[in-house]
């Protein structure tokens, strides 16, 4: 099941959960691509718009009051336009990093959530992804209708991902395969990333011998110098187009639609 079919199942109110590196942001970026094309077919369909939760703290404010500011700070949104856009629900809150909000706020913040949710109705549709032990470890719950766990990557799943990028990870799925340690660390789908851009091509590997310390160190050496080689790409996400539509994420809308005034 993908997590589009999952999101649609859960009537648009889903929890995402996982350990750090488990891939939550790359789940909630996925299905934030398919929102978008949900969007492109649909001129109707809410805007799905990310959103990091870490900057809740400094206002600790109502939450629609928060999207608007993130929206004219993030993407350049004007506030009477992002006023207009969230009371009307014509964006799609995706919500990043519960976790990464202070310690101390999240309660207030979950509360936040649950404001927003019950001012906005039942037909609201809101993503919000978090480390599990810091969701499970709050006196208070948010009220989405689903919620799922992301797992640890097994070894049928790695190697099924590996096999097909050729034989310049070949070494790489042999350590995995032959390394406790190295497969400890691949069923982490952030560090499984990190390893596949530290070995493609890669001049040597660490021997078997090698302690868990110097593996760990040359991994991240050869990933930096990777990135480092990487060519530097900027990509704009909020302007205008040319008939003077506000585009955010690749879906637009004309203001004045929207009896702005």
């Amino acid at each position: 099941m993908t997590i589009l079919e999952l999101f649609e199942q859960s009537q648009g109110a889903l929890l995402i959960l996982g350990e750090a590196g488990s891939g939550k942001t790359t789940t909630l970026l996925d299905l934030t691509r398919s929102l978008l094309a949900q969007a492109d077919r649909n001129k109707g369909y809410p805007m799905p718009v990310v959103f990091s939760l870490s900057s809740w703290s400094a206002l600790r404010s109502p939450l629609d009051k928060w999207l608007v500011e993130e929206l004219y700070i993030q993407y350049q949104v004007p506030r009477r336009v992002g006023e207009a856009w969230v009371s009307h629900d014509l964006i799609l809150p995706l919500l990043d990093g519960f976790d990464e909000v202070k310690a101390q706020d999240r309660i207030a913040c979950a509360e936040a959530i649950n404001a927003f949710r019950s001012d906005h109705g039942p037909g609201a549709q809101m993503v919000v992804c978090s480390r599990t032990g810091d969701y499970e470890s709050l006196s208070v719950r948010l009220r989405l209708r689903s919620a799922i766990a992301l797992q640890p990557l097994t070894l049928p799943q790695i190697d099924a991902y590996l096999e097909p990028l050729g034989t310049s990870l070949a070494l790489l799925r042999q350590l995995i395969r032959e390394q406790g340690d190295v497969r400890e660390l691949a069923t982490n789908l952030l560090m499984l990333s990190v390893m596949i851009e530290a070995f493609r091509d890669a001049p040597q590997v660490p021997k078997t011998s090698a302690t868990n310390n110097e593996l760990f160190s040359s991994l991240f050496e050869w990933y930096v110098q990777r990135m480092l080689e990487r060519p530097t790409m900027i990509r704009v996400y909020v302007g205008l187009n040319p008939d003077r539509r506000i585009v955010v994420g690749g879906y637009s809308i004309h203001p004045t639609k929207l009896a702005i005034g």
